[in-house]
C-alpha cells in the first residue's frame, strides 16, 4: 500500500506541476512532491529488482564489529522479519502482489470519490481531477507527519490548506467527514475483532 500509494502521488504530483487549476506557488509544491516520490519510486526498484537481502545482513554485520546490543534487539528482529516477508511477496508471488496492485488503487480512487461526494453533498461541486489533487496533497502529507498518534490536527490541517489554496469553500466539512469516516471504521474494526484472539493464552499468541 505505501508503495503504490507513492506512486500514485508521483503519477498525480507531475500532472498536477503543469495543471491550471493548481495555483504557481502550489505547481512548485506539487513538484517537490514528485521529486521525492520519483526517488522513492527507483530506490524502491533497485531494492526489489536486486537478489539477496539487506537490512537483515547489515544489523548482523553491525553486530559483529561492535556488538552493540540493539542491533540484535526485537525491533532489529522485527525490521530484518519484514523485510524478509516483503522481498519473498515481490520477488516469488507475482499474482498476489498484482492482487495487491489493484487493490491499492481501487482505494486511491475510492479515496478521491470521497472528496468528491464530501462537495457534491455541501453544494460545492468538484471535478474528479481537483478531487485527485486534494487526495494526493493529503495522501503526501499523511507520510510526513505520520508519526502523530491518529494524525490528530495534521489530517484536518492537510485537508484545510489545499482546499483554501484551490479557492474553494468547504474544507471543514471535508476535514471533518473524513475524520468521521475514520472513527467509523476504526470502531467497527474493533466491534467485530474475534473476542478468541483476545482471551488467547500467552503460549498459543507466541
Amino acid at each position: 500500500m505505501g508503495v503504490m500509494s507513492v506512486i500514485l502521488v508521483g503519477i498525480t504530483a507531475i500532472a498536477a506541476m503543469s495543471s491550471d487549476v493548481v495555483p504557481e506557488d502550489w505547481q512548485q509544491v506539487f513538484q517537490w512532491i514528485a521529486i521525492a516520490a520519483v526517488v522513492i519510486m527507483l530506490s524502491t526498484v533497485v531494492f526489489l529488482t536486486r537478489k539477496g537481502r539487506y537490512l537483515g545482513p547489515f544489523f548482523e554485520a553491525i553486530y559483529r564489529r561492535t556488538g552493540w546490543g540493539w542491533t540484535e534487539g526485537r525491533v532489529a528482529h522485527f525490521i530484518s522479519d519484514v523485510e524478509t516477508i516483503f522481498l519473498e511477496l515481490a520477488r516469488s508471488d507475482r499474482q498476489r502482489l498484482l492482487k495487491l496492485v489493484g487493490l491499492a488503487i481501487a482505494c486511491f480512487g475510492l479515496m478521491v470519490l470521497e472528496v468528491w461526494v464530501v462537495f457534491w453533498a455541501i453544494g460545492q461541486p468538484v471535478t474528479v481531477w481537483v478531487s485527485t489533487i486534494v487526495e494526493t496533497f493529503t495522501r503526501s502529507a499523511s507520510v510526513f507527519t505520520g508519526a502523530i498518534p491518529a494524525n490528530l490536527g495534521a489530517l484536518e490541517a492537510s485537508n484545510v490548506v489545499v482546499v483554501r489554496a484551490l479557492g474553494l469553500a468547504g474544507a471543514g466539512s471535508l476535514a471533518l467527514a473524513r475524520r468521521v469516516r475514520g472513527l467509523f471504521w476504526a470502531g467497527l474494526g474493533l466491534l467485530i475483532y474475534p473476542r478468541e484472539t483476545l482471551r488467547a493464552p500467552r503460549e498459543d499468541r507466541r
